[in-house]
């Protein structure tokens, strides 16, 4: 099973990252923007692992979350990650709740670094489109630019959720495997 451990805003946030993600399709640049019902905030990608493995995976997410509690999250600025000139993902980059994430992010990191670790730190954001080629990065990057203080939604991060990924020619489709509830949620 290919895994990824995530933060799900609601409907309006996700509706609004997607209508962002079709508006930058303007620009005429290579990109595919993310899908509405998949707009999510990566904390940990784990891959390809065992289904024999998910009940310690769980248990350890579930040991790893103890000590957090909800709180309140802003996706409030558009941006990109990318290196040098290049841009690979357009995402959306958090105000409020941006500490609590790289916390949570940090957390499950190093719990879970058996499995898969990562070398960069982390950035909590939400993907609106990831670029496909370098064909008008200039336009594209106008355009970022341009919508740099676009708040995308506040929203109450009230659990963490391990989802399945499973790839298609038609784009990736998520389900959810486990949900871990944050205590003393808001």
């Amino acid at each position: 099973m290919r895994l990824f451990i995530a933060a799900e805003p609601p409907i309006e946030v996700r509706r609004k990252a997607a209508e962002i993600g079709k508006e930058l399709i303007s620009t005429g640049a290579d990109i595919k923007p993310v899908a509405e019902e998949n707009v999510h905030v990566t904390l940990k990608f784990l891959g390809e692992v065992e289904m024999a493995q998910i009940a310690d995976i769980c248990e350890t997410i579930k040991s790893s979350l103890r000590n957090f509690h909800g709180f309140m999250a802003c996706a409030c600025n558009i941006g990109y990650l990318g290196m040098g000139k290049r841009i690979n993902t357009v995402v959306s980059l958090f105000t409020d709740g941006k500490e609590e994430l790289e916390k949570i992010t940090e957390a499950l990191e190093s719990s879970l670094s058996g499995i898969r670790s990562e070398a960069r730190e982390p950035k909590p954001h939400l993907t609106i489109a990831r670029v496909k080629s370098g064909r008008n990065l200039d336009n594209l990057r106008r355009a970022i630019e341009e919508m740099r203080d676009v708040k995308v939604g506040e929203f109450s991060v009230k659990e963490i959720v391990l989802k399945q990924s499973t790839l298609s020619p038609a784009g990736p489709g998520y389900e959810t495997v486990s949900t871990f509830p944050l205590t003393n949620n808001l």
